[in-house]
């Protein structure tokens, strides 16, 4: 099995390309009766309609999170429901 290492160059190339392009997210709580057990997932792989929507964002601005900068948090964003990502503080 071969492994691959994503240099920091690699990365953020790979992050500018991403940040170029329009983002939408849209989220659901799925099918409750996916939670049974011994339920048969359906495959979602040509899905194009959430089931149960509950939101939908288009992201204004773009940011990025290195490990070496955050607090005593391992996330980005705290774990509140509301909680908003913020811009990693610049200069440290």
């Amino acid at each position: 099995m071969a492994l691959a290492t994503l240099t920091k160059t690699g990365r953020a190339a790979i992050a500018l390309a991403i940040s170029s392009r329009p983002l939408h997210l849209a989220w659901g709580s799925g099918d409750p009766a996916w939670d049974a057990d011994g339920a048969t997932l359906p495959s979602l792989v040509d899905s194009t309609a959430l089931l149960n929507e509950l939101g939908r964002r288009t992201p204004r601005t773009s940011a990025s999170w290195s490990p070496t900068r955050r607090a005593a948090s391992s996330s980005p964003c705290p774990p509140a429901p509301k909680a908003r990502c913020r811009r990693p503080a610049t200069g440290s």
